[in-house]
């Protein structure tokens, strides 16, 4: 009967040895579980005005963005004016500018047979 005795205090011992191990454990998971709220809590105090600053710039810049689409339609217009504008000019006066070389050159020719007849 006695080794039976001694098992059990043994195994008692042991028990509760274990036991204290495992309530020590289970106090720091505790304080670590609160550590890590309390960090959830500041993260989340701090994101929220961050993302509200993020989202007020990312809107600033769309805003921005539909501003530089119609000045580069207003460049495009200019430089489809300034193109035609260079066409018309162009036309009206290259056609006279022929006719005048056209015109003296014949003049020139007609000078040359009256002089050297």
């Amino acid at each position: 009967m006695i080794p039976y005795l001694v098992l059990g205090i043994i195994l008692t011992i042991a028990l509760s040895v274990l036991i204290g191990f495992a309530v020590s454990a289970l106090i720091q998971l505790k304080k670590t579980l609160v550590n890590v709220d309390t960090l959830v809590m500041n993260m989340d105090g701090q994101l929220k005005p961050l993302l509200s600053e993020l989202n007020d710039t990312v809107k600033r810049v769309n805003s921005e963005i539909g501003r530089l689409d119609e000045i580069i339609g207003n460049i495009k217009d200019i430089g489809d004016k300034v193109s035609a504008t260079t066409r018309v000019v162009h036309e009206i006066i290259s056609s006279p500018l022929i006719r005048i070389a056209s015109i003296s050159s014949g003049a020139k020719e007609a000078i040359k047979k009256l002089v050297g007849k």
